[in-house]
């Protein structure tokens, strides 16, 4: 693997500025796909590395039914996180 490549993606060229270029932007037409595929490949501690829970919490929903098998572990995060007020 390519040392520009993020650790969780095994499975297309991608390199780490391309990742945070889709991840800033929610107009970016890979925005949903790159959001989707980092919260189900990265350990969830790398997630923050690479984006914030605020921008989770906003997309979430929208990208939920791409998640897998993760899905119920980020909604369970964040129904908490939001029980708490430490997300919108």
């Amino acid at each position: 693997m390519d040392q520009d490549t993020p650790s969780f993606v095994w499975d297309r060229r991608l390199t780490k500025a391309e990742l945070r270029d889709a991840l800033v932007d929610p107009s970016h037409p890979e925005h949903d796909a790159l959001l989707s595929l980092l919260l189900r490949e990265a350990r969830p501690d790398r997630v923050w590395a690479w984006t914030s829970p605020e921008h989770v919490a906003e997309h979430l929903e929208r990208i939920a039914p791409r998640l897998g098998r993760r899905r119920a572990f980020w909604e369970w995060l964040f129904e908490g996180w939001r029980r708490l007020g430490l997300v919108g």
